[in-house]
């Protein structure tokens, strides 16, 4: 996706040839395949490639499950995850599944301040405190997948989403 002598066209005819050769050399039922960066820019000084990458690969195939990593947001309800679920099945051609929120959020006082994307990192009990009390009862599902509790809900709701029963899958992470 990074190469620069191939056209857009070339590139996601290539990943989808690459994805459809993996199928079948490596007979899985699962491939994961993890889309580095934004899916939009933060604004005009920070274009965060404009959601290039993501689009091509998005055009590549077809997800069975998507899970989308957010930053950590203090969002009192589920609107801002449904408006992002919406723009994705209509930019990328899916809708998203179930939201990663991790610790990291991006400061923008200190961003506008130094010109540069600025992280700050909140503990894990922040996060799961977050999610708890904002979307434990929301349609729309929200974890953190780096705590145990995440990981088994992702779990679950992948296993229940692809249809496979919860005694017949082992899984590793």
């Amino acid at each position: 996706m990074y190469n620069n002598s191939m056209t857009a066209e070339e590139k996601v005819i290539a990943f989808n040839h690459y994805v459809y050769q993996l199928v079948n050399e490596e007979h899985t039922d699962v491939i994961i395949i993890g889309v580095p960066g934004a899916i939009g820019k933060l604004n005009l000084s920070f274009p965060m490639g404009f959601g290039i990458i993501p689009f091509l690969v998005s055009q590549s195939i077809v997800p069975d499950y998507a899970i989308m990593c957010t930053f950590y947001a203090e969002f009192t309800d589920d609107m801002f995850f449904k408006v992002i679920s919406e723009s994705c099945k209509y930019k990328l051609g899916f809708p998203i599944d179930i939201y990663h929120m991790s610790g990291t959020y991006i400061d923008l006082q200190a961003t506008k301040e130094n010109g540069e994307i600025k992280y700050t990192h909140v503990p894990d009990a922040f996060v799961e405190g977050l999610l708890h009390s904002n979307y434990g009862n929301s349609s729309i599902s929200v974890f953190n997948i780096y705590s145990e509790s995440g990981e088994q809900a992702l779990h679950n709701h992948l296993l229940k989403t692809l249809g496979f029963s919860f005694e017949e899958v082992k899984y590793i992470w």
